[in-house]
């Protein structure tokens, strides 16, 4: 069985140790030194479908061994932001916002975003709606505000947290959106049904 699919970005295929591959899919025993490309030890491969790294430590015929490395981004680097939401008091939606790394996992510190409410599911533009009530961060502050009601820039707690409450009497199904710090990369959470106000 042939290893998975890589496209070489550094050193030279079979020949020089620390080649550097990506792919979309984690190494296998048959990415060895007989595979196309041939591997060497000290060849790393770049998972770019979930940031993780490995590097070959054996490339024995059908037997390679491909030890993870970590992530892409070191820990501590923001990679995405989780978005949740819950009904709170009538009217109530609190949509909270986490910074997470590489692997999903919460990141302890103060961050910077820029959030949006959208009315598309790629997060592309603005709502059209203006929600009828207070639309502010009771975890995390509100620094700038872009579109009164629509967009802000505002800075986590030391837990990586803005929590966003939106008070809309029509509740309005909004898809709440942030830009992760450092790449430009937009997420968009879950739209806001009307069970997600009190």
């Amino acid at each position: 069985m042939p290893g998975v699919a890589v496209t070489l970005i550094g050193g030279v295929a079979g020949y020089q140790r620390g080649a550097l591959y990506t792919s979309v899919l984690d190494p296998t025993t048959a990415n060895d030194g007989t595979s196309v490309p041939p591997h060497q030890v000290g060849d790393r491969i770049v998972n770019t479908s979930k940031g993780t790294i490995w590097t070959c430590v054996s490339n024995g015929t059908g037997a390679a061994n491909w030890q993870s490395i970590g992530g892409a981004s070191p820990n501590g680097r923001a990679d995405s932001v989780a978005i949740s939401a819950v009904a709170s008091t009538a009217n109530v939606s609190l949509v909270t916002f986490q910074v997470v790394d590489n692997k999903g996992v919460a990141i302890a510190a103060v961050f910077d975003l820029d959030i949006w409410l959208s009315d598309a599911a790629t997060g592309a533009g603005l709502t059209a709606t203006t929600a009828s009530g207070a639309v502010t961060p009771t975890v995390g502050i509100d620094l700038i505000d872009y579109t009164a009601k629509k967009a802000f820039h505002g800075q986590t707690n030391a837990s990586g947290i803005l929590t966003l409450s939106i008070t809309d009497t029509a509740k309005t199904l909004f898809f709440p959106c942030v830009q992760v710090p450092g790449s430009g990369l937009t997420v968009v959470g879950t739209r806001l049904t009307t069970p997600k106000y009190g």
